[in-house]
């Protein structure tokens, strides 16, 4: 409180000369006090060093006399006092002085607290518009990318002239033609085996033969034929490899369309021709040469080398000929799978891909159906294929 007091009695006065003794006397008093406490510390040490002496005490002698008394702090007590007032007055005093000086020097810089915590927030704000200003011309490119293309879709969506519907067409066009292209590349090959044999007279309970529903399936398959597809029908007969029966050979066009429309046309057509085709055939064949169909099928995919072989047969898998017999006996041996590739020649379908559908168990158990079918995994196994499909179904396996 002392030095706001004398800050503000120097303020109303305002004398110089009342400022100039005031720190006279302030100066007086810091020099006497340090005076007193040089004295002070000089009669410290001179008591220090007079009682220093040691006092030895030797056995069998009488105990040395006590010290004499000394008036030190008596003598020391008064000027301690003086120190402690005139430093009290020393610090008070230039505390003052100090404190006014300061607010002098704050009023006379023309400085405020209002105004610097002004400049403080303009100088905020001015750093985030500069911050933001960075980041939007780091964001540039990636913004000016995003408004492009969304202005390019917009404009798409809502204009109806006639630039951007040719530009559309052009782009779906351009879609198309890669699509094409790609498929080009690697165009599927399909051969469908139809068995034509007397095996598959047998009618179901539908009253329909397993023939008339291979018919059936062949038809349904020719509907699902992609765009660059070639397909191959042939007949499965007695002497399939040795007189081959081509049933129907077609190919689909490359270019489906912009919507299917020219790959939708094609398959009506191809479907139409083997309708036509179908009409006159009959299962009229004593005999099944199920193994020569494949080795015939083999030949076909040489013939296309580079496309992607696929073969769908529509037959019961009853091979049965002089040398083989798989439908006569009651059950399918491992002695049976055991003449693959030793006895039984193995056609050449390396990669080929194998659907086996229609394979119906018409008078035989259902133990024969299972080792028939692993007669024939073992087969394509060897055969370098891989079958892909071994039912009883047709049309719901190209559904899925």
């Amino acid at each position: 409180m002392t030095p706001f007091i004398s800050e503000r009695f120097l303020e109303e006065w305002s004398n110089r000369h009342l400022v100039k003794a005031l720190a006279s006397a302030g100066f007086l008093a810091a020099i006497l006090s340090l005076v007193l406490l040089a004295v002070i510390r000089g009669d410290l040490f001179f008591e220090q060093a007079k009682t220093s002496e040691s006092q030895i005490v030797v056995e069998g002698e009488v105990a040395p006399s006590a010290s004499p008394e000394t008036n030190f702090y008596d003598r020391t007590l008064i000027y301690l006092r003086m120190v402690m007032a005139l430093l009290a007055v020393a610090m008070e005093i230039s505390a003052g002085l100090a404190l006014r000086e300061a607010l002098k020097l704050g009023s006379g810089s023309g400085e405020s607290y209002h105004d610097l915590s002004q400049q403080l927030e303009s100088v905020r704000a001015e750093m985030v518009l500069r911050l933001q200003e960075f980041a939007l011309l780091k964001n540039e490119a990636g913004a000016f990318a995003a408004q492009f293309w969304r202005d390019f879709y917009r404009s798409m969506l809502t204009r109806a002239m006639r630039s951007a519907m040719t530009k559309l067409l052009v782009f779906v066009l351009a879609i198309f033609l890669a699509a094409s292209s790609a498929n080009a590349q690697n165009p599927a090959q399909f051969v469908v085996a139809l068995d034509l044999t007397k095996s598959v007279a047998a009618k179901g309970p539908d009253g329909k033969t397993e023939y008339q529903n291979n018919l059936d399936g062949v038809s349904h398959f020719l509907m699902t034929l992609p765009s660059g597809a070639s397909v191959t029908v042939i007949g499965i007969t007695d002497r399939s490899f040795a007189q081959p029966l081509i049933l129907l050979r077609a190919h689909v066009p490359d270019d489906p369309g912009y919507f299917g429309e020219r790959l939708q046309s094609a398959r009506g057509q191809i479907e139409k021709a083997w309708q036509a085709k179908a009409a006159h055939l009959e299962p009229h064949f004593e005999y099944t040469d199920l193994l020569g169909s494949f080795t015939l099928a083999g030949q076909i995919f040489d013939a296309q080398p580079g496309s992607e072989k696929i073969l769908v047969i529509f037959s019961d898998m009853r091979h049965h000929t002089r040398d083989l017999d798989l439908e006569s006996s009651s059950k399918i041996t491992a002695w049976s799978r055991a003449r693959i590739n030793r006895e039984i020649s193995v056609a050449d379908l390396k990669n080929a891909q194998v659907y086996a559908l229609g394979v119906d168990g018409a008078r035989k158990d259902f133990v024969y159906w299972s080792e028939l079918r692993q007669f024939w995994i073992t087969y394509f196994q060897h055969a370098g294929a891989r079958l892909m499909t071994y039912s009883v179904l047709r049309e719901e396996v190209f559904r899925q």
